[in-house]
């Protein structure tokens, strides 16, 4: 079981690293609008729109049949923090779905409702950076418990 943790590591670290990637790019696009925005604000959008569909292809990896069931296949009691991070990806997914049509809706004179966009952004972030940090502590914690059963 230890080289299935190991492989289910690596592949969750591979997946983090391309979402920190799209991670970081949205932040810096959302972090402040330039005065004249319009083309900003698509580019905005264009970084949204491919952050959404990697973060929902990200989940579907990570849940259906994906190294959460192998976790909890190998720690059967650590059922309570994997059914914590599923309902985090429901959560997060809401999060996305709702400002998904939101910032679509934005004119580039909208200012207030893209700076809202913006801050719901920087929020939905956060939120995915905590929730992969724990990610990262169960898979470590369940590769470290299978290490040492071995002993």
């Amino acid at each position: 079981m230890a080289g299935d943790i190991l492989e289910i590591g690596k592949w969750l670290r591979q997946e983090h690293k391309e979402v920190s990637r799209l991670v970081a790019g949205l932040r810096k696009v959302a972090a402040e609008p330039p005065k004249g925005y319009a083309k900003w604000l698509e580019e905005l959008r264009e970084a949204f729109k491919e952050f959404h569909a990697r973060m929902l292809r990200h989940f579907e990896l990570e849940e259906d049949g994906g190294y959460l069931s192998q976790v909890l296949e190998a720690r059967p009691t650590l059922s309570d923090r994997i059914g914590l991070l599923e309902s985090e990806h429901r959560q997060i997914q809401m999060l996305i779905e709702n400002l998904h049509p939101a910032l679509a809706a934005c004119r580039s004179d909208d200012r207030l409702l893209v700076h809202d966009c913006c801050i719901r952004i920087q929020v939905l972030l956060n939120c995915i950076r905590d929730h992969e940090a724990k990610e990262n502590e169960l898979v470590s914690q369940t590769h470290s418990t299978d290490l040492g059963a071995a002993d």
